[in-house]
């Protein structure tokens, strides 16, 4: 009886083992994840507005799209108030009309709109003649430089490039170029922009070359000039 006993206390002891690891294996915690749970989880990890919208159009019918809408709007809120801009509130406000962000989103907007128009307001004040000033100041120059290569010998007329050495005139016209250049870069730096009463003038430029030797050839195509583009203005300025 004893053997026979001993024997079937083993057996049952390693079918109780057998069933335990059968348990063990079945455990909810070793079941795999759903693939939305994965993403989730990746997204949560990651928290940033990219994951979460990604998160959103992989699994638009997961149990957790409520909870990834709630912080992709919430983050979306933080990037807007860290860009600080109107569009940024515009965007915000066209995109989560409903958000219990958008009044304090319409508010801001409305003082940034207000503080643009009054910026606008003082460039259109203070920089629209003085840059006016500087375009009558080059349209002169040029006129002056034509004027006076008209009177030049008709095959000096027809080359069709003339330097400095030609046309002293032309240092006005350079003169005038860089001026007006300076001052519109000056206005950007403060306001953003030139006002809206003035629109740039994309003539008002030249190209410079550098030479072999270190000097700097200085090229201007008036387009909008008597010349109408068809001469090149040319005269050497030596490099600091």
């Amino acid at each position: 009886m004893w053997p026979g006993t001993a024997v079937g206390r083993l057996v049952g002891l390693l079918g109780l083992m057998t069933f335990l690891a059968a348990c063990a294996m079945l455990s909810p915690f070793e079941r795999p994840w759903p693939p939305d749970a994965i993403a989730w989880d990746e997204a949560q990890r990651a928290n940033s507005p990219y994951f979460y919208a990604l998160f959103l159009a992989q699994y638009p019918n997961s149990a957790f799209v409520p909870q990834a809408r709630t912080r992709l709007e919430a983050l979306t809120w933080e990037d807007v108030q860290k860009g600080n801009g109107p569009g940024d509130y515009a965007r915000f406000i066209r995109m989560y009309p409903d958000s219990v962000w958008v009044p304090q989103a319409r508010a801001r907007l409305a003082t940034l709109e207000q503080e643009r128009d009054r910026r606008q307001h003082d460039n259109e004040r203070v920089n629209c003649s003085q840059l006016e000033d500087r375009v009558r100041a080059y349209t002169a120059a040029v006129q002056y430089a034509v004027t006076a290569m008209q009177q030049l010998p008709p095959d000096k007329q027809q080359n069709p490039m003339i330097s400095n050495v030609e046309l002293p005139q032309l240092r006005e016209v350079f003169h005038a170029i860089e001026e007006y250049r300076q001052a519109l870069r000056a206005v950007r730096a403060t306001y953003g922009n030139a006002p809206a009463c003035h629109t740039p003038h994309q003539e008002i430029a030249y190209y410079v070359l550098p030479t072999a030797h270190g000097p700097m050839f200085l090229e201007h195509i008036p387009t909008q000039s008597p010349l109408n583009g068809q001469v090149v203005w040319r005269f050497i300025q030596e490099t600091p």
